[in-house]
């Protein structure tokens, strides 16, 4: 009876042990089942809020807030996601998406932004790291090249603007790369080829700024080709149909500075004539209603002064509305004091210098605040000194040599930093020469007036020299360098005459 008992309990024992290891496993299954459910709501939380939200407001007025909220919400949700997934390659891709997104609210310049470009460089910076971790565990896949190509572009984006122009370069060339390996592999992938278009068109911006234009010609018209064969196929995508638009400006602005003002023109109304159309079917759109803004405002710079004038309004009121809907859009507020300048400069054409200056003065508030907010960003310091040189010269006009003296002074120091910041920027060379010459040009003034004295006019004509030598120094390194184009190149025989007469003056008045 003893021994039948023992083994009955040894019996038990062993059943309720398999019970209770049952019940545990049971318990463990649940909550695995359970943190899988979560871990894919959250997932799936994330990603509706970086993709589908994200997508939708992003072309809305005013959404750019809104923009930053989602995709910072998404990112801890992915954050979080990350330390429990470490081997799970598509969360880390949704992860350098939200690093991406991230970026592109902070400061990308060709977007809704808020003015960061530090930050937004950071934040790309930490999507390429991870996305070239993720080509390094599978470098065929296709949808990770063309990612990692758009964060290297994106990458591109903020150092032509920081003003690392070699940096730049060497980023949009890496996307090329990229682009074209994608395109010998199928030459008919749609996707690819309107990526390829958008990498020649970088490039071409770069050259074109640093006034290689028919490079950048070359790279434009590879664009194009491109886009105009994709709207064939698809004549009613507005992305296309806004690309096609954006190439058409650029190859306008650049025939312009190479001093074909005529073919200028023809192109330029051929993109403003795809974006109105384009924007009277999605009026709230807002990268359609910037893209137009742009072709105005080209448009206008290659116009007579009276339809400068209209075309420039035109560009004006949109940017009005841009920044009123999105006060914090770091680019609307700089389309804006744009707008106010190509007024003024127009104002000027027009002999109403007074006028002119009230435009100036409203571009600079805006120009001084943007410069402060990113002291980082280039084209902002690069646009605040355009105006002081715009002030400068509406002073001038009105007889306040002081006055126009102190704001090509204040011009040339924002230039000189740029330049050393990066020295290979041969626009922003060119900048400086022009500022030279604005104040060897004061100077000449002052010591042609007669209430100047003897020693007077022979300190003026002398500060008169030494501005328009430096000048002319930068103009001959600039012909040297081969990017000297259109009417610059006369500036050159001006100058050389101008140094000559200060120094016959000069002499005339010392007696030797």
């Amino acid at each position: 009876m003893v021994g039948v008992m023992a083994a009955l309990f040894v019996v038990l024992s062993l059943v309720g042990g398999l019970a209770v290891a049952i019940w545990q496993a049971q318990v463990a299954e649940a909550e695995r089942a359970r943190a899988e459910r979560r871990f894919n709501d959250v997932r799936q939380l994330a990603d509706f809020l970086l993709f589908e939200l994200y997508d939708a407001v992003g072309s809305l007025p005013g959404s750019t807030p809104v923009r930053q909220r989602l995709v910072e919400r998404a990112l801890e949700y992915l954050d979080s996601l990350s330390k429990e997934a470490e081997g799970d390659l598509a969360l880390q891709e949704d992860l350098a998406m939200a690093y991406e997104r991230v970026g592109d609210i902070q400061g990308n310049p060709n977007l809704s932004n808020l003015g960061d470009m530090t930050a937004a460089l950071q934040s790309y910076r930490r999507a390429l790291n991870i996305r070239l971790a993720l080509l390094s565990a599978d470098p065929t896949n296709v949808e990770w090249q063309r990612h990692t190509a758009r964060t290297l572009q994106r990458i591109g984006d903020i150092l032509w603007w920081s003003g690392d122009t070699p940096g730049a370069l060497e980023s949009y060339q890496r996307a090329l790369d990229i682009h074209q390996d994608l395109r010998s592999q199928d030459p008919t992938d749609e996707t690819t080829r309107r990526d390829l278009a958008v990498s020649h068109v970088n490039i071409g911006d770069v050259l074109a700024w640093n006034v290689k234009t028919d490079e950048a010609l070359d790279h434009y018209h590879r664009a194009l080709a491109t886009l105009e064969a994709l709207s064939v196929l698809h004549p009613a995508d507005p992305h296309i149909r806004r690309n096609l638009a954006n190439c058409y400006t650029r190859i306008g602005d650049a025939l312009g500075w190479a001093g074909d003002g005529a073919q200028a023109v023809t192109n330029i109304q051929r993109a403003i004539g795809i974006l109105e159309t384009l924007l009277a079917e999605t009026p709230t759109d807002t990268k359609t209603s910037r893209a137009l803004w742009l072709g105005y405002v080209k448009l206008g710079e290659n116009s007579d002064p009276r339809r400068a004038l209209e075309y420039f309004h035109k560009a004006l009121s949109l940017a009005e509305r841009l920044s009123a809907a999105d006060p914090l859009n770091a680019r609307a507020r700089r389309d804006l004091a744009l707008s106010y300048a190509k007024i003024g400069d127009t104002l000027v054409e027009t002999g109403d210098a007074s006028a002119a200056l009230k435009m100036y003065r409203q571009a600079l508030a805006i120009q001084r605040a943007l410069s402060q907010e990113d002291l980082k960003n280039a084209e902002m310091r690069r646009d605040l000194a355009n105006t002081f040189t715009r002030i400068g010269d509406s002073l001038t006009v009105m007889g306040d040599l002081s006055g126009a003296w102190e704001n090509h002074r204040q011009a040339l120091t924002i230039r000189e930093a740029l330049l050393e910041q990066d020295p290979a920027n041969e626009a922003i060379r060119r900048d400086v020469a022009i500022s030279c010459i604005n104040l060897g040009d004061i100077a000449s003034t002052l010591a042609a007036q007669s209430t100047s004295s003897p020693r007077q006019q022979i300190a003026y004509w002398r500060r008169a020299r030494t501005w328009s030598q430096r000048s002319l120094t930068i103009w001959r390194d600039l012909r040297q360098r081969g990017v000297l184009k259109g009417a610059d190149v006369e500036m050159l025989d001006h100058l050389a005459s101008r140094v000559a007469q200060c120094t016959a003056a000069i002499e005339r008045l010392t007696g030797r």
